[in-house]
């Protein structure tokens, strides 16, 4: 052995290693540093010499060694971050709780053989443990997770599966339900698409990654199955005293640590860490041998990094020498591991993003609607019923000849389309109570604050549908009782067809406020459009007033079943209306009762149901159009009704009001009415001055609200006549006027039909409707 490596090899029995101790011009020529990859300080050597190791600048430690050709570089030493959790320092010992190695201990060469020609390396190795190790094409997106407290292991009996691992077969084949509810509990920025989220980790391939990047037992592409990974045992009589130093559980708890490194990237630096790749110290043949570098392999016993032979590292980690190669070759001179790029790659023509701002301006280009009953609860928009995604691509290809621009694929517009827009083409509709919704989707803990809540609720809920029955049942039976349901229609927008210049308009808007009568099954659908009134309360009390009148005369109780929408149905409004019908007309009793807010299904949502199906299958020019279709909707008897209104039928029942009921929050005891929790109003004959109401159905009985102090004044103020609401047809707005007027003249609308649009009214500004559509208690 040279002089030079005697040096290197020189033993101390110094407890500390002190500050570089300069040596002379001769020493530091004849010194040179590993090019390659930062080299550890093996325990053996951390007890020598302090001359072998210098300090740089930051605090690190610099391992000399020997090569003669490379040319003189500082690499960083690392057993001072693998024995200690803080950074090393000058003034902290690098051995210290360290125990003196043995003093025969040095570098010696492993059986490795490296080649190095053009970056690439040619290796033979003597020892081959485990060839279930060999990298993956496929590409690793993990995420770090607890260790699961038991593998699963391959039963030792022939390679038969145990009971448990053919359970774990029939889960990994199974098919992973992509179409569970979203993850997600979606934060209040998350963008929400058309398209659901996908979720990759549960993806069937994915799941097989996971465990086998985890060691556990897993499932081939071609279905073969691996075993759990665990420790090699091998029989080790190297110089380096592995099997001395590191024990069954000692070797059993590196894996494990290893094993809990999810990500191919981290388990490359793991091994970069505990394998230093050094030059080659001697060659023993005349020949040219491709070998010029040589692996080290380190293990950390009890808090010290200690050099092992290669079968023990292999072994300990259950991997090949080919994954130590991979990971060596992953690491650049400065150190940094590159990614793993296995399934990254970008697509080879990417779209630039003015193909996709064509697209994007067409999207926006559609007017659109939102929900009608879930406005506060959803963010999802909806498109006219009669289009498609089919009938957007052809608009589309329109759309982009006007520009002189080259239409894209219809794949590529609908992947724009469904992930960058929260659209829908189906009629919006609630589907599930809000409440019911929120309180399935808690924990049992987080539910108890809310369970008498949610326990009143389905007792409304139950006690608001078993009234309708018993009432329905009754009116069948009792000539001098009736019972009715009511509900406001969706919007339906005029002219409806399928042109693709139709999109882009703005439409006329058509009412449908719909009366059935639980007893006979006959719908009356009181229909207006916006040119003749909005959807205000008075428009629908003026409703219910044409109902009260043509009521048979040996009627006298009278029910409403309706949802809680305070703008339609449960207002003073109604209230004063309903008073002077008890005051005027023979109906003794008139009643409202609300079904539970979340569970309002009625008799009038197949009425509206019905109209709209029709309606998608004919084209519809102007509101005649929907009067038309209401009557034809249903092709039994008893046939749907139609009473048309127009603006001079219209009464003024809420200045009505404002004249006959000055108290409305008192009742007769000094409590607070609420009326947004009141299920059950009731108007007598007997008392036109009094408003009686209950708060839940199954009350034994009714508080009572004065309209006004003097009683005798209110009943006769309920008998005056009530104005008209308009004197006029109303104006709508100016823009809205010019896009249908510029239907009219590409006959888009038939001309047949123009003179119906030359008479609407335009304003510049049209004040908008009050009714509150939202259905809460």
């Amino acid at each position: 052995m040279s002089a030079k490596s005697k040096l290197i090899l020189q033993l101390a029995l110094n407890q500390e290693i002190n500050e570089y101790n300069n040596f002379s011009d001769d020493d530091e020529d004849s010194l040179t540093y590993a090019t390659l990859t930062p080299v550890p300080i093996p325990v053996e050597m951390q007890a020598q010499d302090s001359r072998n190791v210098r300090n740089s600048t930051d605090g690190s430690n610099y391992l000399r060694v020997i090569n003669p050709n490379s040319s003189q570089k500082e690499i960083p030493d690392k057993s001072s971050i693998i024995t200690s959790k803080e950074p090393f320092s000058d003034e902290k010992p690098l051995n210290e709780g360290i125990p003196y190695a043995e003093p025969s201990s040095s570098y010696v060469e492993s059986d490795t053989r490296i080649d190095v020609e053009d970056g690439n390396f040619g290796f033979t190795d003597s020892y081959e443990p485990s060839s279930d190790d060999e990298e993956s094409s496929e590409s690793e997106e993990l995420t770090r997770e607890p260790r699961r407290e038991r593998d699963l292991e391959v039963d030792s009996n022939g390679g038969k599966l145990t009971q448990e691992n053919a359970e774990l077969r029939r889960e990994s084949d199974s098919d992973v339900d992509i179409n569970a509810a979203e993850p997600v509990q979606e934060n209040a920025t998350e963008k929400l698409t058309r398209k659901r989220k996908r979720d990759p980790n549960s993806w069937k391939r994915n799941v097989q990654k996971n465990l086998r990047l985890e060691g556990k037992q897993y499932y081939t592409q071609k279905g073969k199955l691996k075993g759990a990974k665990s420790v090699k045992d091998i029989v080790c009589r190297c110089h380096y005293k592995c099997q001395q130093y590191f024990t069954k559980e000692q070797r059993e708890e590196i894996l494990s640590n290893f094993l809990e490194l999810k990500s191919q990237e981290l388990k490359w630096n793991f091994i970069i860490k505990h394998v230093s790749c050094i030059p080659k110290k001697r060659c023993y043949s005349d020949n040219n041998d491709r070998r010029s570098k040589t692996f080290v392999y380190h293990l950390t016993s009890n808090q010290a990094f200690r050099q092992v032979c290669q079968k023990k590292f292999l072994a300990t980690l259950n991997i090949s020498s080919r994954t130590v190669r991979t990971a060596v070759s992953k690491s650049s001179e400065t150190g940094i591991i590159q990614p793993d790029l296995r399934g990254k790659k970008s697509p080879p023509q990417k779209k630039p993003e003015n193909v996709k701002n064509v697209i994007r301006e067409h999207i926006k280009s559609i007017p659109v609607v939102s929900s009608h009953y879930c406005r506060t609860t959803t963010k999802r928009n909806y498109l006219p019923p009669n289009l498609s995604e089919k009938r957007l691509y052809e608009d589309y290809k329109l759309f982009c000849e006007d520009r002189d621009v080259v239409p894209e694929k219809f794949s590529f517009y609908r992947n724009v389309f469904v992930t960058e827009f929260n659209l829908g083409f189906h009629h919006p509709k609630k589907d599930q109570c809000d409440l019911c919704t929120k309180f399935s989707s808690l924990e049992e803990q987080e539910k108890f604050p809310l369970q008498e809540e949610y326990d009143l609720h389905l007792i409304r809920k139950q006690e608001a549908r078993d009234h309708k029955k018993e009432d329905k049942e009754r009116s069948k039976v009792n000539n001098s009782f009736a019972s009715y349901t009511m509900d406001m229609e969706k919007v339906l927008v005029t002219p409806s067809l399928n042109v693709g210049k139709l999109y882009y308009a703005q439409k006329l808007k058509t009412y449908n406020f719909t009366v059935y009568n639980l007893a006979t099954s006959e719908a009356t659908n009181y229909m207006w459009h916006e040119g003749v009134g909005t959807k205000g309360s008075s428009e629908i009390a003026t409703c219910l007033w044409h109902v009260l009148q043509n009521l048979d005369p040996s009627v006298k109780d009278i029910i409403f079943y309706s949802d809680t929408a305070s703008g339609q149905n449960r207002n003073c409004i109604n209230a004063a209306m309903f008073l002077k019908a008890v005051s005027e007309l023979p109906v003794e009793v008139v009643n409202q009762k609300f079904m539970e807010s979340g569970h309002s299904e009625m008799e009038c949502d197949s009425v509206h149901s019905s109209i709209e199906t029709r309606g998608n299958k004919v084209d519809i020019f102007t509101p005649e159009g929907w009067y038309a279709t209401a009557r034809t909707a249903k092709i039994k008897k008893p046939f749907y009704k139609v009473v048309e209104l127009n603006f001079d039928q219209f009464l003024n029942f809420k200045k009505f009001s404002s004249l006959v009921i000055k108290n409305r929050n008192k009742n007769e005891k000094g409590e607070t009415a609420n009326w947004l929790k009141m299920k059950w109003i009731q108007y007598r004959k007997a008392d036109p001055t009094r408003i009686f109401y209950k708060d839940q159905l199954s009350n034994p009985e009714f508080q009572s609200i004065l309209i006004k102090k003097i009683s005798t004044r209110a009943a006769s103020g309920l008998k005056v006549n009530v104005e008209r609401l308009y004197k006029e047809p109303l104006c709508i707005e100016k823009r809205k006027l010019r896009s249908l007027l510029q239907l009219c003249s590409s006959l888009c609308i038939p001309s047949a039909y123009h003179a119906f649009y030359e008479n609407l009214r335009s304003a510049e500004e049209v004040p908008p409707s009050h009714s509150d559509d939202e259905d809460t208690n």
